[in-house]
């Protein structure tokens, strides 16, 4: 048996110092000494962050707070040591041991006792270290020095490379990549032990990852496969032995195997006749079965080990005859169609490390109360913790995941190409047992760069050889992308919307409009806007008395409004212009509504346009939801967890039926209401498309018929050509699909929102125990509740309400927020307290 002694700070102490830049060496010698003085050290959290331990003993003030970010940037220059001392037993002593480091961040040198074990230098793989006869009965001390991150990141580096996203010498380390800012996250140095660490003691065999796959097989049976590599411990002894596979706590198999020199891989299938499959929520339930593994002798269990496995069959199909040109990218689970909608995933916290397995549940339900249904864990983040891939097993998550290379062009050298080789062994085997994994993805933008500064850099060896031949070997049955984008027959460019995957930045970087789409990607997995968070989350991060200063915008004896909204993400020159489409800027209310209105509507506008696509595009990943630093950025929900206007825009495009009007060409004179179905089955239902005046809600002309569809699919139901001379700020379309399952709506104005004639009339907002009840004697716009609680998501939010129009809200997900405020339009916002009625 494997017996495990934990090592991280729940079962005993570290502590933490600083040093001189190359100093850690020298300083983790002295500390190894078990009569080191205490004086300077700090208490550590292991796992944990260096910036975490600092911050908890006021060395440093809160980094995500106003511009305090840059009084933590001191911790990249310093050397820091990390020391524990443990009690080891004659008999501990004497077995094979070894120790165990799932993530250390980032330039590591480990010293047992005053002996260097190793050097480690890639936070992405984890070290394991054979320290059998190296400790000693009694006390031992155990010191870890990281040398300080950004000199050692650029003492490693060679020639410049291209890159977006400084600095350039992060490409040559393999360090999380967004640990050194990204535009959405100011740089934060990250140092530390950040995944657990522990000693393995084992009297007979040591084993790799155990790996559990299960697939469907015809009619309702399925099979589970469990294996493993064993090699014997030092002090075991060859011999027979019996391997065992149990599913959900019944032996279904066995086998006789024979441990000898060297390695033995051990694999038993099961066939079930009645499997239960893993779908993702929204097919189906995620079913997991609890797979266990044994090796015995006689009685004596030499190894054991469990892991959940979905019986399922997930394929990323690329073609598809019906469709132009034959190509496709869509995801197939057990034979359905899923349209993706999904989430460009971030660590919840910068600081990562303080993420627990409750906040990682909460905020993936919290997702899926919204619609999304798939996860693209992109790579300039981490290898995430062990917590969130389990939740997206069994909450029924589909998972997209790339390898952590992103915007940049990475070196080539042999010794970057094999550690990139070892870095994906240890990846995939991390991985590939889980029911939710659905993609490998190679890199995040790399293609792109490279293409537009050194074209013979686009069919990389780490993403065209090594990281295929890795997947192909270790984990067959999981498709691999090279790059998001990536176009698969590489004749086309990797961002074409002809094949393969898109990155759609037309809007946000491009400056497009998104009055008229043409864009026929075949998947969009990133695309969005830039918006303000809700008030009381931006007077959580920035001083409430500098958050609206009217013309502020520098000054030179020290920051102002716009120079702690930069430095918190906002890109203030492409986000002010468009959000004054929307209304004035004239103060903090009017800038938070403004600017989420373009949010939501460029985002929903994007999804509705590819929903009308089906079955030709696949879906879509919005960059993003999340917020990993307190900022100004494109996620839907900030960092605090509130969501903002494109966050109920995603839930509506998300429904199963969906409706959206869009021009049938860029003269803008005739427009048409597509109906779309993203999943199996059939709806059936009424569609309307009226031509109305906003000042009294009156239709002036109407188009009406009954629509269907069967399957995942889109259809052109109405069309209407506007009158001649028409007033567009005066009128809007409306569009209207009646169904079994609801009513699905879509609103399209004809001119900018800040340029519309009639808006206005009485809004009453009623709070009651359960519920929000609204009522609008007139047209009016963005109408919703905001909260101070969180979670707190309705039913709907932030719709636009037709004259004589009465909506009643309640809570979909989470509880009711004690705090509200009822908002409309561009910026009117009041209170409402429990029981009362307010008018707008």
């Amino acid at each position: 048996m494997i017996h495990i002694r934990d090592l991280g700070s729940a079962s005993q102490a570290w502590t933490l110092l600083d040093c001189d830049h190359r100093g850690g060496d020298v300083g983790a010698r002295h500390a190894c000494d078990p009569l080191t003085s205490p004086a300077g050290w700090l208490p550590a959290t292991v796992p944990g962050l260096v910036a975490q331990d600092l911050l908890a003993a006021g060395r440093i003030a809160d980094p995500f707070y106003g511009d305090n970010v840059k009084g933590a940037r001191w911790i990249e220059n310093r050397d820091w040591l990390y020391r524990t001392s443990f009690q080891i037993t004659t008999d501990e002593a004497a077995k094979p041991v070894r120790l165990v480091c799932e993530s250390l961040d980032t330039f590591a040198s480990l010293y047992l006792n005053g002996e260097l074990l190793t050097r480690h230098e890639n936070q992405f793989r984890r070290l394991v270290v054979d320290v059998t006869g190296r400790l000693r009965p009694g006390q031992n001390v155990l010191v870890i020095a990281f040398e300080a991150p950004m000199p050692a990141t650029v003492r490693r580096a060679g020639p410049k490379l291209a890159y977006w996203n400084e600095p350039w010498e992060r490409l040559y380390v393999r360090k999380s990549q967004m640990s050194f800012g990204w535009d959405w996250a100011a740089r934060t140095p990250t140092v530390g032990i950040v995944d657990p660490i522990r000693l393995e003691f084992s009297d007979d065999v040591w084993a790799s990852d155990l790996y559990v796959s299960g697939r469907p097989l015809a009619g309702d049976r399925g099979t589970i496969r469990a294996a493993v590599d064993l090699t014997l411990a030092k002090a075991a002894s060859p011999g027979p032995a019996t391997a065992e596979m149990l599913v959900d706590g019944e032996v279904v198999s066995t086998s006789e195997v024979s441990l000898g020199a060297g390695s033995t891989h051990v694999a038993l299938e099961h066939e079930l006749l009645h499997a239960e499959l893993w779908w993702p929520k929204e097919l189906g339930s995620p079913h997991l079965y609890r797979v266990e593994l044994r090796i015995r002798r006689e009685q004596r269990v030499l190894f054991e080990a469990t892991r959940r496995c979905g019986v399922r069959d997930i394929k990323l199909r690329l073609r598809d005859p019906a469709n132009p040109n034959s190509s496709v990218f869509y995801f197939e689970v057990n034979g359905q169609r899923l349209w993706a909608k999904g989430d460009n995933w971030l660590p919840l916290d910068f600081l990562h490390t303080r993420v627990t397995p409750d906040a990682y549940r909460a905020y993936m339900e919290l997702l899926m109360s919204g619609g999304v249904n798939c996860l693209r864990v992109w790579g300039g983040g981490i290898i995430e913790h062990a917590p969130f891939y389990d939740l997206c097993d069994e909450l029924g998550l589909l998972l997209w995941h790339d390898f952590p290379y992103a915007c940049g062009v990475y070196p080539k050298s042999e010794a970057f190409l094999e550690e990139a080789r070892l870095e994906a062994i240890d990846i995939v085997q991390r991985l590939r047992s889980h029911a939710s994994l659905a993609l490998f993805c190679g890199n995040n933008e790399n293609e792109v760069l490279a293409i537009q500064t050194s074209p013979d850099d686009r069919f990389h060896a780490i993403y065209y050889d090594v990281l295929p031949k890795v997947i192909a070997e270790l984990a067959p049955d999981v498709a691999y992308h090279p790059g998001s984008p990536s176009s698969p027959s590489g004749k086309t460019h990797p961002d074409s919307m002809e094949e393969g995957d898109r990155h759609n930045w037309d809007v946000w970087f491009g400056g497009k409009s998104t009055e008229f789409l043409d864009d026929e990607a075949r998947f969009n997995s990133e695309f969005g806007a830039q918006a303000f968070p809700q008030r009381e989350s931006l007077e959580s991060f920035i001083p409430p008395g500098d958050l609206w200063k009217p013309g502020a915008v520098s000054h030179p004896d020290g920051p102002s409004p716009g120079y702690l909204m930069a430095r918190h993400g906002a890109q203030l020159d492409k986000l002010l212009p468009r959000a004054a489409s929307f209304g004035l800027l004239f103060n903090a209310d009017n800038l938070v509504a403004t600017t989420q209105a373009f949010q939501a509507e460029t985002i929903g506008r994007y999804i509705r346009h590819y929903r009308r696509l089906l079955p030709m595009t696949g879906g879509v990943v919005l960059w993003n939801y999340t917020s990993t630093w307190p900022s100004i950025c494109w996620a839907a929900i900030d960092f605090y967890r509130r969501p903002k206007q494109a966050f109920y825009e995603c839930k509506r495009s998300f429904r199963p039926a969906v409706i959206g009007i869009e021009p049938t060409d860029d003269g803008q004179e005739t427009y048409a209401a597509h109906v779309s179905l993203d999943r199996p089955g059939k709806v059936r239902g009424i569609v309307t498309l009226e031509l109305r005046e906003i000042a009294t809600g009156n239709v002036i002309h109407v188009e009406r018929g009954e629509e269907g569809l069967d399957g995942p699919g889109a259809r052109e139901a109405l069309r209407m050509t506007l009158p001649a001379a028409l007033d567009r700020r005066r009128h809007a379309l409306v569009a209207t699909f009646r169904h079994d399952g609801g009513i699905e709506r879509d609103i399209r104005y004809l001119t900018r929102v800040a340029d519309l004639v009639g808006t206005g009339g009485k809004l009453t907002a009623e709070r009651h125990a359960d519920r929000i009840e609204l009522t609008s004697t007139g047209w009016r716009l963005r109408v919703g509740i905001e909260s101070y609680e969180t979670p707190a998501v309705w039913d709907d939010d932030y719709f636009d309400m037709l004259p004589g129009e009465k909506r009643v809200l309640r809570i979909a997900h989470g509880s009711m927020p004690a705090h509200q405020w009822v908002v409309a339009d561009m910026g009117t916002r009041a209170p409402l307290a429990p029981g009362q009625k307010v008018e707008l």
